[in-house]
């Protein structure tokens, strides 16, 4: 846990208004404090970068520019990416796929089309253990019904947990059964 002091001066660092001085003995600190002071540190420069990402208006150059740039830099220009849908609708039932093993199956709802992000439910039987697996990129999962144990922490309905990236997961089951909404980052 971040004292609500450490947690002023790292917003303050963020911001840029922290003197030399004072960045330089945050940054120390941080260097000295424990992975938990680190790690939370760490979430609030993600937060940070998506609120700065979210401000800046996008620039996207015309395409003629776009084009002449890719061609003097002898790189192909891939093709434009399939338009989507206006609404996909999969109703209670429709789209599960053929169970992974007896006992957890996945209904796709969603792949990026440059293959970038998935989201898919993800239903488990009481019981059912899955196996050890890694995690090229993150992984975000939102329980929505039933109970899911994740490296012996226990979760419900309305918890969420991420993996990060190069994240092993080896111990994740459920006792009651649960489905969950995963989105999963591509490598």
């Amino acid at each position: 846990m971040i004292s609500p002091d450490s947690a002023e001066r790292s917003a303050l660092y963020l911001a840029g208004l922290l003197t030399d001085e004072e960045a330089v003995a945050h940054e120390r600190a941080l260097a000295e404090g424990t992975p938990e002071e680190r790690a939370a540190f760490a979430e609030m420069q993600d937060t940070a970068a998506l609120v700065v990402m979210a401000s800046v208006p996008r620039r996207v150059a015309p395409a003629s520019v776009r084009a002449s740039v890719m061609a003097a830099a002898g790189i192909e220009a891939a093709p434009p990416a399939p338009a989507l849908e206006k609404y996909t609708y999969l109703m209670n039932d429709e789209g599960w796929e053929p169970p992974l093993f007896p006992g957890a199956r996945i209904k796709p709802l969603f792949q990026h089309p440059n293959g970038g992000h998935q989201t898919f439910l993800l239903e488990l039987q009481p019981g059912v253990h899955l196996p050890e697996h890694p995690h090229g990129g993150y992984e975000e999962c939102l329980i929505l019904r039933g109970d899911l144990i994740n490296e012996g922490r226990r979760m419900g309905p309305g918890d969420y947990v991420r993996a990060a990236a190069g994240t092993d997961h080896l111990s994740v089951y459920s006792e009651q059964g649960c489905l969950c909404l995963i989105t999963a980052m591509a490598a």
